[in-house]
């Protein structure tokens, strides 16, 4: 194998390395992560104050990172069975009873 072809695998072995690193492992700030929430900056914080989301600090830093594949953790722990399960069904019956005795 020449130089310029040991070159050439190398590149490609490094593209092949680059394409396996995911969207899963990308770091975002409180306001970059908190866009992508649709809330603000400040409600994210106290989430995380409340520890319920987990996030980074750098030691001696001040700013707080958080990793994209934590936020959708996060995300699926809080998923609703809309399922048409017993326990939706019994929350529907309920939010329809509340509506009809605050009607009275």
């Amino acid at each position: 194998m020449s130089e310029h072809e040991a070159i050439l695998h190398e590149i490609s072995e490094l593209r092949r390395l680059v394409s396996t690193i995911t969207e899963q492992d990308k770091i975002l700030t409180i306001q970059k992560a908190a866009a992508l929430l649709g809330i603000t900056p400040k409600t994210l914080s106290r989430t995380l104050s409340r520890g319920e989301l987990k996030y980074y600090k750098p030691e001696g830093g001040k700013m707080v990172y958080l990793k994209i594949s934590d936020i959708h953790e996060w995300l699926e722990r809080g998923a609703v069975n809309t399922g048409g399960s017993a326990d939706s069904a019994a929350a529907i019956e309920a939010m329809r009873r509340t509506k009809e005795w605050t009607k009275r």
